[in-house]
Formats: structure tokens, C-alpha cells, sequence
């Protein structure tokens, strides 16, 4: 660990915190990197990033890259702030290109009263442009779904992805890079513990975590992954144009507070921290290290979060719990993307302004599961029913033998024409029965045959 820890971290300190950013001064005056970048991921070398070391020497004071984003825009933009960490002239073609995406409307970033953040972007605190990111993926398949249900005891098919408690705020740039398992969010060591001491030491298969987590706001820690390079421009007042550029692994940068709750994080993490080769693991552990108060923190941390993963995805949920009000999967949201959320970009940004009522749908819906249950059967006595008196009168009638049926033909068929009846909604199957194939279900000349 202490060779992973001098590797990534370099020997000279800046401002009492090591950081990937530190380099040594060389006769030249330029800036080396203290040691070679890892090779990336397999997943991940399809993108040409250009690593950050090239740009190290390009790096202005803050000063003079606050003077010259003014001078260039009236707005303080995104782009502008990456290509100033990058040194990358204002004309120059982005690397990435530009999608379709659905960004949050002012009015609904003002409905989040839970989110200390105003709706702003979690990572750099600026309103807008803003993006609604969620922690459990929309594409999260329906026997996972229901699997969280029943360990958090959410109830069957309550589990509302949609939900405020899902759903992070952050800047199409950092929502791309949460996307594709650039860095993660982790809760405080407390959080994490008491999770751990509920399913894994204790072994509850499941708990009510909406009675257990009632705060408006709980703080994490923002942990990137080896392979991002990416800085990070915090403006601490939102209406001020002082920035602080930070990289990784932002040691820095402290806890963020947050509307969003810790089973949805860990949700997150832990499947992401679970597909990390091994010395991209041991390095996140490293850099949360630098960040969390007490010695031994990250390494329990991190191991626990995939070990709750990896619990709540294996729980086994009783026979009988699918049934209780049937089995059908249109209560989990559609899925608007692939089956990994971190294969697409955009897709669950298909969230505008109807949360709160998809929210109310879940609620209707749950109170009238109530209503339904409390219902007995019995059987439906009406006279004035003609086509329910004509079926009670009809007798039954002896099966064929075997065999009778292979050489039995339809005697009737469509009709060439159908009448011009508009209202269908009504129709009994007696009714199209009759309207299709002219032929009345409920006839009596059929020979009565006494059983």
C-alpha cells in the first residue's frame, strides 16, 4: 500500500495534502509528472483522453485565467473552465460532441426544498446547465428492482426510481463522467458502519431504511477513479466568479452535502467498485485515505460498500412476495436506455417536470391495493343482466372423445364487411362475437344433453 501511496501520490507536499497534481520542478522549469500514469481500464481505452500530465505545464494562475474567461465571455461557462485546466485555446474543437439531453427547468430545481444545493450542480455548484442524474439506474432490471423492495422494505413495486432521494443534480460534463464509473459519491464511515451492522453483522435480511434515513441532507465524499483526469472548478459562492480548480484525487475538496439518500448511493457505488480490477481498487482506497479523518476508514468503507451490494443483490426473497398484488412490472418505471446505465450518456435525463406526479401515481396506487385487499368475493346475482341470465341458463355439454377434435372446422367467418358501429367500448364478447362472425354465443337450439 505505501508503494501505491509514493506511485500516485508523489513525495512533494502542496499545502499539507498530497495530490496527483503534485510534480517536481525540473532544471528546465518545466513540470514532470512524479511517475507514469497507470494504464487505463479495458473499457475505457476506446477514449483518447489526453492525460494530464501534457497539460501540467500549460496551467496559468488562477488570476489570469479568471481575467481571460471574462474578457472572452460575459458568462462564465463549462467549456471555458475546462479548456483553461487544459490550456486549450477557446477556437479549438471540442473532443466531445454535443448530445441531446434533457436539462432540469428552473422551477424544478425551486420544488427540491430537501436539496441544500438549490437544484445547483453537486460537484461545481453552479444553477445551471443542470441535468437530473439517477443513482439507481433507470435500466436496473425488474427482478433487482424488486429485490431492493423487499431488502429495504420499500414494498412490492413501490420502489419509485424517479424519486427526489434518486436523483442527483450535476452538469451534463460530470453527470457523462458519473455515467461511465469516472468517480463515485461515498457516505460518511457512520452511515456506512450502520448499514454494515444491520445486513452484514446482524444479518437482517431487510429493514425499513425510509424510517432509518429521515435527515433532509447527509454529506459524501467525492472519490474518482485512477483513470479520470478531469479537474475540478468549484465556485464556493454561487454568485461570485472566484473559482478554486482542484484535481484529482480532490483531497481537497471535503464532504458535499446532499438530498439523496445512502441506500440509493451505495446502490451505486458498490456495483461500479465491484467491476474495478484489483489495482484500480487499491488506488480509490488510497485516495480515500487522504480525504477521511481516521486511519482504516477508506479500506472498511469501500470493502462494506460492496459487500452491501452484493448482499441486497443476492437476498432471496420469499415465494409468496411477488404475489401479493400480482406480478406485473409496470410499476418500476421504463427503462430509457440499455441494460447499464453507464452505456448511455443521456437516456435517463428523460426526466422533466412530472416526478411529483409519478410520485402521486405511486401513492394512488398503493392505497387502493389497500382498498382491493379488503374486498370479498362472491357471486353476482342480477336479473336484469340478459346476457348473464343466458349463460346461467345454458347446460353443459359432454366433451368430445379424443381424436373428435382434430377434424372439427370453424362453421362461420368474418364478416366481409362490419357494420358501422363507432362506440365499440361497451362490447361484451357475446357482442363481437355477433359483430365479427355473426354468429350469438348464447343460443339455445344447441341439443341439451343430460349429464
Amino acid at each position: 500500500m505505501a508503494v501505491v501511496l509514493a506511485m500516485w501520490t508523489g513525495q512533494v507536499k502542496n499545502s499539507g495534502t498530497r495530490d496527483l497534481a503534485t510534480t517536481n520542478a525540473q532544471p528546465d522549469g518545466s513540470q514532470q509528472p512524479e511517475s507514469p500514469m497507470p494504464p487505463k481500464r479495458r473499457s475505457q481505452t476506446t477514449r483518447s483522453r489526453p492525460p494530464l500530465e501534457k497539460h501540467i505545464g500549460k496551467l496559468e494562475s488562477e488570476n489570469d485565467i479568471l481575467s481571460r474567461a471574462q474578457q472572452s465571455s460575459p458568462e462564465y461557462g463549462p467549456m471555458e473552465e475546462r479548456r483553461e485546466a487544459e490550456g486549450i485555446a477557446a477556437n479549438t474543437t471540442p473532443r466531445y460532441k454535443r448530445t441531446k439531453t434533457s436539462t432540469v427547468r428552473t422551477e424544478k430545481r425551486e420544488q427540491a426544498p430537501d436539496d441544500p444545493n438549490n437544484g445547483r450542480c453537486l460537484i461545481t455548484n453552479r444553477p445551471k446547465p443542470v441535468e437530473l442524474c439517477h443513482l439507481v439506474p433507470r435500466a436496473t432490471d425488474h427482478e433487482t428492482l424488486t429485490k431492493m423492495e423487499y431488502v429495504w422494505e420499500e414494498g412490492y413495486q413501490q420502489l419509485n426510481v424517479d424519486s427526489k432521494h434518486n436523483l442527483l443534480h450535476l452538469r451534463a460534463d460530470w453527470h457523462y463522467l458519473f455515467n461511465t464509473s469516472e468517480w463515485v459519491l461515498v457516505p460518511e464511515a457512520e452511515i456506512v458502519k450502520e448499514l454494515s451492522k444491520i445486513y452484514l453483522e446482524e444479518k437482517c435480511t431487510t429493514r425499513d431504511l425510509a424510517k432509518l434515513f429521515v435527515k433532509k441532507s447527509y454529506r459524501y465524499y467525492v472519490l474518482p477513479s485512477p483513470t479520470l483526469n478531469e479537474p475540478i472548478c468549484r465556485f464556493p459562492d454561487v454568485n461570485e466568479d472566484n473559482h478554486k480548480t482542484l484535481f484529482p484525487p480532490f483531497a481537497n475538496l471535503g464532504v458535499l452535502e446532499s438530498h439523496i439518500h445512502p441506500q440509493f448511493v451505495i446502490f451505486n457505488t458498490g456495483q461500479k467498485l465491484r467491476d474495478l480490477s484489483v489495482d484500480d481498487y487499491i488506488d480509490m482506497i488510497s485516495f480515500l485515505e487522504q480525504m477521511v479523518p481516521h486511519e482504516g476508514d477508506a479500506s472498511d468503507m469501500l470493502n462494506d460498500t460492496v459487500r452491501l451490494y452484493s448482499a441486497w443483490t443476492k437476498a432471496n426473497i420469499p415465494a409468496d412476495y411477488c404475489n401479493l398484488i400480482g406480478t406485473s412490472k409496470r410499476a418500476h418505471p421504463p427503462s430509457g436506455q440499455g441494460q447499464d446505465d453507464a452505456s448511455s450518456v443521456t437516456d435517463d435525463t428523460v426526466v422533466e417536470d412530472d416526478t411529483d406526479w409519478i410520485e402521486y401515481i405511486h401513492k394512488w396506487q398503493k392505497e387502493s391495493d389497500g382498498v382491493a385487499g379488503k374486498w370479498e368475493s362472491g357471486e353476482l346475482h342480477d336479473s336484469r343482466d340478459e346476457q348473464l341470465t343466458a349463460y346461467g341458463d345454458e347446460h353443459a355439454r359432454t366433451p368430445p372423445s379424443p381424436g373428435v377434435w382434430d377434424s372439427w372446422k370453424p362453421t362461420w367467418g368474418s364478416r366481409s364487411r362490419d357494420p358501422k358501429i363507432s362506440d365499440r367500448s361497451q362490447f361484451s364478447s357475446n357482442d363481437w362475437a355477433v359483430f365479427k362472425n355473426d354468429v350469438y354465443l348464447t343460443r339455445l337450439e344447441y341439443p341439451q344433453v343430460d349429464l
